[in-house]
């Protein structure tokens, strides 16, 4: 039988190096889709490493439950047979024939049951979670969303409450000064050689918020 796809879905906290984590793993032949974000910007200027439509979808899916992605109102999201059958869609859509797929975005933190029940059957799908210094995220997080620091402190809180043991927990620091490191923890965790050396991607200058 045909191994399954395998899928790799990054949350976790905002600010806690998702957009680096996912260059690195792009460098390895991970693909984004075909409707890949285009922005880049102080914050970002590799670009987010993010997908238009699967980005659209998940902020339909935060309204359907009256949330959005800096504003958490309920514990467990809701979610419908349609959502369903639109995201595997997307999937298929997006992605066509790729056996490796990465799919970025803080928001599904607070998705995981809906998507193991859009993958199920159909994809080898883990969860790569980041992390980082609270103080040190929520500044940079106020600074770069215009947030106030409160609300991005209980965004973290909230966030971090949805980590599970079963996900691969990785630390924003170890992706900036151990990279080989967590590149490695990540090929053992979905069991894929993941070969390609992506220190030269990481920008010390970028690291602004220093504790």
């Amino acid at each position: 039988m045909e191994n399954k796809p395998t899928i790799i879905f990054i949350i976790g906290m905002h600010r806690s190096g998702t957009s680096l984590l996912s260059n690195c793993l792009v460098e390895n032949g991970f693909s984004i889709g075909k409707t890949k974000n285009k922005d880049k910007n102080w914050q970002n200027p590799n670009g987010y490493f993010e997908n238009d439509v699967f980005t659209k979808m998940h902020d339909e899916m935060l309204r359907y439950n009256n949330s959005s992605w800096r504003k958490i109102t309920v514990n467990k999201m809701k979610y419908t047979v349609e959502h369903l059958t639109k995201y595997r869609s997307l999937l298929k859509k997006e992605f066509n024939n790729e056996r490796l797929i990465l799919i970025k975005d803080p928001r599904l933190t607070f998705f995981t049951d809906f998507l193991y029940d859009a993958c199920k059957n159909l994809y080898d799908i883990y969860f790569v979670f980041l992390t980082r210094n609270k103080n040190e995220c929520c500044r940079s997080l106020s600074k770069a969303q215009k947030l106030h620091i409160k609300d991005s402190e209980r965004l973290f809180d909230i966030t971090m409450l949805k980590y599970k043991e079963k996900f691969l927990l990785i630390d924003h620091k170890d992706i900036i000064f151990n990279n080989n490191f967590v590149i490695q923890k990540i090929s053992e965790f979905v069991n894929f050689d993941i070969t390609n050396n992506t220190e030269n991607i990481v920008d010390i200058n970028l690291y602004r918020n220093r504790t």
